[in-house]
Parts: C-alpha cells; sequence; structure tokens
C-alpha cells in the first residue's frame, strides 16, 4: 500500500508540474528530478511488496501444523 501510493503519488504531482511524456529523454533541470528519485524508491517498495506475495502463494504450507477444526468447541456453525 505505502510503496504504491509513494511510486504514483508523485508522479501525479510532476503530471501537475507539466512534466513531458512519451519522451525519450527528461530535460535536466526542469524541477522534477525529487520527484521521480521518490517515485522510484516507491516502485522498489512496491515491488518488494510483491514479491513478499509471490513467496508467501508459492511456499510450500503442507509441513505447517494445521489449526484445530472447531478451536471454540462450538456446537453449531455460528463460530
Amino acid at each position: 500500500f505505502c510503496g504504491f501510493n509513494i511510486a504514483f503519488f508523485p508522479m501525479h504531482l510532476s503530471g501537475l508540474r507539466s512534466m513531458p511524456r512519451r519522451v525519450f529523454t527528461y530535460p535536466a533541470g526542469i524541477g522534477l528530478d525529487w520527484l521521480n528519485l521518490i517515485s522510484t524508491a516507491g516502485a522498489f517498495i512496491f515491488a518488494a511488496g510483491v514479491l513478499v506475495v509471490i513467496f508467501d502463494v508459492l511456499r510450500p504450507k503442507h509441513r505447517e501444523p494445521r489449526g484445530e477444526f472447531n478451536p471454540w468447541k462450538a456446537g453449531t456453525l455460528e463460530w
């Protein structure tokens, strides 16, 4: 969540400050260097979060002990 917002909110701000789109290189000195740096850091945080989720999905869970079927000893399905 934080990585997504740190990555894309500076892009929104740089768009409001007239950052050119679809260019090969950006001109130096237009004042958007820090916003692009913050956005890049947020993208790395976002990628790290995605990698943690992928690791958790692919991790084998058959060796872990299963939880108790009815932990509250309830006789109905309301537990």
